[in-house]
């Protein structure tokens, strides 16, 4: 968990727009830098916060502690079950509105930056780029629109998973993997030739690959089963991209020395 929290929190405020977006928007460069700080340290005490929730929970209903229902076949049920069942009327009510504010935020906050980068790193770059307020603003809006359409697509294909913050915590790692090594690089200032970055992606694109589709393999097979908790699979391509971008960094420097 403390693999996969650094590597996550390094991703969102490096590389996620969600977060970028933020932090991009105050007047200084030290105000930024101010806002980043201030983000990682209270990230701290709200981690401790929602895993002193999951024990508790857990706690609670352990043999011995309260009954869950036998509807609850989840543990993405057990909190709201909890909610329903064990607290006063008006802290219920208070729960949930905090729930849904959170939510609506968080929900927005992915709209707009996706509709941004669609605009501007897509739109405006490949295909038109002398556009009007009035035009942007309508290729916003139906961006958002579509994203919050599918959005709510994949919500319903959540429903069945048995867990869905693992089923977030998989796929942000698979598809941010990647991303956070190349932010690093530039980091690092490492300098490699074009067909060297290629491989390198390539490399974490394979290593991310076979760390998630390489399990469950026949008996034959099992010599090349991964083995690495399915979370870490964002760590473990970003690992490998670095690894080998320094080792062409490294080899690029002794052979303009030599």
């Amino acid at each position: 968990m403390i693999i996969y929290g650094v590597t996550e929190n390094l991703r969102n405020l490096i590389a996620d727009q969600n977060y970028v977006q933020k932090y991009a928007s105050v007047a200084t460069e030290a105000e930024a830098k101010r806002s980043v700080w201030i983000a990682m340290l209270i990230y701290i005490p709200l981690t401790a916060i929602f895993l002193y929730i999951g024990t508790a929970l857990y706690a609670f209903y352990s043999p011995g502690g309260a009954v869950l229902s036998p509807d609850i076949v989840k543990g993405d049920q057990v909190f709201p079950f909890y909610i329903a069942t064990q607290l006063p009327i008006g802290l219920k009510g208070l729960i949930v509105a905090a729930i849904l504010a959170a939510a609506m935020s968080t929900v927005d906050s992915a709209l707009n930056c996706s509709a941004t980068v669609l605009l501007l790193d897509f739109y405006k770059r490949f295909i038109k780029s002398d556009i009007s307020e009035k035009q942007s603003i309508a290729i916003l809006r139906g961006s958002s629109l579509f994203w919050g359409i599918l959005g709510i697509l994949f919500a319903l294909l959540m429903i069945r998973a048995q867990s869905a913050l693992d089923v977030w915590w998989e796929i942000s790692g698979i598809f941010g993997g990647g991303i956070l090594g190349l932010f690093l690089l530039a980091l690092f200032r490492a300098r490699i030739k074009v067909w060297q970055g290629i491989v390198t992606i390539a490399i974490s694109v394979g290593v991310i690959t076979w760390g998630t589709f390489a399990r469950d393999l026949p008996p034959s097979w099992s010599w090349f089963e991964c083995s690495i908790d399915s979370i870490l699979m964002g760590a473990l391509g970003t690992a490998a991209l670095i690894f080998f971008a320094l080792v062409f960094h490294l080899f690029n420097k002794a052979t303009r020395t030599a």
